[in-house]
């Protein structure tokens, strides 16, 4: 597998983008049987293409999700509240 460019990832489809995680998470683990059987050496580098090309595909899922997201919550009125336990009222978006 080649390295995968951002730029090139959102041309694609959303189902292709949702079936590639999967495809390169199968991939980075035969890679990581050859690197633990003492596989050759040209096969062993790319694991770290395969974990930054899953990183990608993942960042541009996220990317879709919250652009799609924006537009219905700014639509209704809910507010965003934090992780932090010890914080109880929600986030502000800026405005008054």
């Amino acid at each position: 597998m080649t390295k995968i460019m951002t730029q090139d990832l959102c041309a694609w489809k959303k189902e292709e983008l949702l079936r590639q995680p999967d495809q390169l998470k199968v991939e980075q683990y035969q890679l990581h049987v050859t690197k633990v059987t003492g596989g050759s050496m040209s096969k062993l580098s790319k694991t770290v293409v395969i974990c930054k090309s899953t990183a990608r595909v993942l960042t541009v899922l996220t990317r879709l999700k919250k652009a799609s997201g924006n537009t219905t919550r700014a639509a209704s009125s809910i507010a965003l509240w934090t992780c932090d336990p010890r914080r109880r009222e929600p986030y502000t978006t800026g405005q008054a």
